[in-house]
């Protein structure tokens, strides 16, 4: 396993905002090359409170669009790492017997919906990469855009390619029918979890989210509006799809084994506030 740091730490451009990214900015001759604002920027769709509370609001338009400019600048750190990584790869001679695994654990808001970091049900964070790759063994050069897979699936992958059972509590599903191209039934729905209390059923159409304790659910319908820009929760003709997601978290939940949580998460949110006053 390689973990690499970048593009990890565009958070604390936010989290310390007002020391990195000054009103003034430090290189104006990058004035004419900082990316333009994405569509869904400062749009935010009714919420849970929990969510609602999470936008960042420190920046101008000029400095959200160096904040975007810089995590650009981390994408090609992280390239450059990869590519040492596969270089030394196939000195070893093992390029061709071994399975390589491209994911990360969350994403960036970037601005989307006024959002940095992670912590929120939106695309921004929720999608990531999943790019694996094995010489004469898996599909070359092919893109799935159909099946719906989750970063539970890399367990229950790397098991089966290693031919070993998965732990048996395990939700992920073995990837290899669809990188080697057979055909197999698959999954109607994944989950998504943040704030520890909120969950989300992302299905082929729509994505549900529901927040423990608070009346505003989210309904986006994704291939419409893959922006999420419109909450549908209260139109009356999306009632009987919330109503079917609803059922399947349901269904998920059910099948849990529920824990304390680890970590205090608002002890650990006030600890920020006060370090950043």
């Amino acid at each position: 396993v390689a973990s690499f740091l970048q593009p990890h730490d565009i958070c604390y451009w936010a989290i310390r905002g007002k020391q990195l990214v000054p009103e003034q900015l430090p290189f104006p001759q990058l004035a004419d090359q900082l990316p333009q604002l994405p569509p869904n920027h400062a749009i935010l769709p009714p919420a849970p409170a929990k969510l609602a509370a999470a936008t960042y609001k420190g920046f101008s338009d000029e400095q959200w669009r160096y904040y975007i400019w810089i995590y650009y600048r981390q994408i090609e750190m992280l390239d450059a790492d990869v590519g040492r990584l596969l270089d030394a790869l196939d000195e070893s001679g093992e390029a061709d017997n071994t399975i390589i695994v491209f994911t990360s654990d969350h994403g960036e808001g970037r601005g989307r919906h006024l959002h940095v970091q992670k912590w929120y049900p939106y695309d921004e964070a929720a999608l990531v990469p999943m790019i694996i790759a094995c010489p004469g063994r898996l599909l070359a050069d092919a893109r799935d855009a159909q099946h719906l897979v989750s970063g539970l699936d890399v367990m229950s992958t790397l098991c089966d390619y290693a031919g070993i059972q998965p732990p048996a509590d395990v939700r992920g599903r073995s990837l290899r029918p669809l990188l080697e191209g057979k055909q197999t039934e698959w999954r109607e729905f994944v989950v998504v979890d943040t704030h520890v209390i909120g969950r989300t059923a992302r299905t082929a159409d729509y994505k549900y989210v529901r927040y423990q304790d608070d009346p505003i659910d989210m309904l986006f319908d994704m291939k419409r509006d893959p922006w999420e820009t419109k909450n549908l929760y209260q139109e009356a003709k999306y009632a009987d799809v919330i109503k079917d997601h609803r059922k399947l978290l349901d269904e998920w939940e059910a099948h849990l084994k529920p824990v304390e949580p680890t970590l205090d998460y608002e002890a650990l949110a006030k600890q920020r506030q006060n370090r950043n006053r």
